[in-house]
């Protein structure tokens, strides 16, 4: 499976209980990227869609339920224990630095996962959102 997620430039995600940012053009990134298989999010990130998700599957549980080829998208869920599962990371930042109490400290590298690709695109509220993504 391939795990989706937004950071700023230290890793943080969350503060307080709430995610750092969300950006509208970036919600379209994903629909469009994940659109041939199930995208799985839990009722706290499928909250952030205002537009239908067509393949989008709502689950409190989203490693369990999360198919072999399927997308999970994260904001308040450490991966850790779910590392066998996980083949590949699409992790967007938002080059900025937020307030943050809850970060992605996954050592990529350490656990076998290369860069494959960087892109940087323009979203609805951030001027640079870069795109990275990493394969085991």
């Amino acid at each position: 499976m391939t795990v989706i997620l937004c950071i700023d430039e230290r890793g943080g995600m969350m503060f307080g209980g709430k995610r750092q940012s969300r950006d509208r053009i970036l919600r379209g990134r994903i629909i469009e990227k994940t659109k041939d298989a199930r995208l799985v999010m839990n009722a706290y990130t499928a909250s952030q869609f205002e537009e239908e998700v067509p393949n989008g599957v709502t689950a409190e549980n989203v490693f369990e339920t999360a198919g072999e080829n399927d997308y999970v998208f994260i904001e308040n869920i450490d991966v850790s224990p779910y590392d066998a599962l996980i083949d590949s990371f699409i992790i967007y930042k938002w080059n900025r630095l937020y307030p943050s109490d809850f970060s992605f400290k996954y050592p990529l590298e350490e656990r076998g996962y290369n860069k494959i690709s960087s892109e940087d695109f323009e979203g609805s509220s951030h001027e640079c959102i870069t795109e990275e993504v990493y394969v085991r």
